[in-house]
């Protein structure tokens, strides 16, 4: 809230000056495609590059609105550090209240720790350079005096001071992720192209599956049976890109089922294929 503050003298005491005391909230949530991990925690999920993470405060109150707010004198930042250093999420979306959403794709490392990009500062795009592992995320509050009256925060303002909020943690995986299948309805032999990333840059130990298990973690011993069904006329491999000749069981004509990814153990999410008749 705000408050007067003046100064007693002998003299009596100064004009009135107001201050404003702000609650630099702390995020209470860190959804990863707006889900919370499996395991429950709130505070703590896993992804991988390009997932949208959603900061979220558990009251449904702003987790302080705007990035720049020049009015009020402050700027607004989502930092992930490790031991590497401290990356700048660049290019937040637009969520509802009380969120703060963003892909894990485009970061600037910050060197000097001013908060902005510098020009020996690059961005890294599409994670590069960001080290597999555990990041504490936060949410830093920086006042400043927009001394240049550009009506933003800049090189040219003076920094008066840094809050920061309690850290929730993200842990970056390399498991294999589908973004997409193109097309999304196919037919017996035509050509699935799996499109995504984290399979390797060749196959391998690396499978497709087509089945209809509930959770794509439910592998089964025999690939043949209804659960997952291994796409085994692979044309192309890539770390992002997989193409398959699709083939299904007739039975499951005019279906729809799910595709996932195996690569050295690790399952990838699953996606919805319609199998035309």
């Amino acid at each position: 809230g705000n408050y007067k503050v003046r100064v007693h003298t002998q003299g009596g005491f100064s004009t009135a000056q107001v201050i404003t005391i702000y609650d630099c909230i702390s995020p209470q949530e860190i959804l990863v495609n707006n889900v919370l991990h499996s395991s429950g925690n709130p505070y703590f999920n896993a992804g991988v590059c390009t997932n949208t993470i959603t900061l979220k405060n558990g009251t449904g109150g702003g987790l302080f609105g705007a990035k720049d707010q020049t009015a009020k004198g402050i700027y607004r930042v989502v930092q992930f550090s490790a031991s590497q250093g401290d990356y700048i999420v660049l290019n937040e979306l637009s969520p509802p209240a009380g969120e703060i959403k963003f892909k894990f794709k485009t970061f600037f490392e910050d060197l000097d720790g001013d908060f902005l990009q510098d020009g020996d500062e690059p961005t890294i795009i599409n994670c590069s350079d960001m080290a597999l592992g555990t990041y504490s995320v936060y949410i830093k509050y920086i006042f400043y005096l927009d001394d240049d009256t550009s009506v933003s925060y800049t090189d040219g303002d003076t920094m008066t001071q840094v809050e920061t909020s309690n850290p929730v943690t993200f842990e970056l995986e390399n498991t294999p992720y589908i973004n997409q299948l193109n097309p999304k309805q196919v037919s017996k032999f035509r050509r699935l192209r799996v499109i995504g990333q984290n399979f390797g840059p060749t196959q391998t130990t690396g499978n497709v599956y087509v089945g209809t298990a509930n959770h794509y973690n439910l592998m089964v011993a025999t690939p043949t049976v209804d659960k997952g069904k291994i796409q085994d006329k692979v044309k192309l491999w890539s770390n992002t890109k997989v193409v398959v000749n699709f083939r299904v069981r007739n039975s499951w004509k005019g279906t729809k089922k799910n595709v996932w990814v195996v690569k050295d153990d690790m399952v990838s999410n699953k996606r919805k294929v319609v199998i035309l008749p």
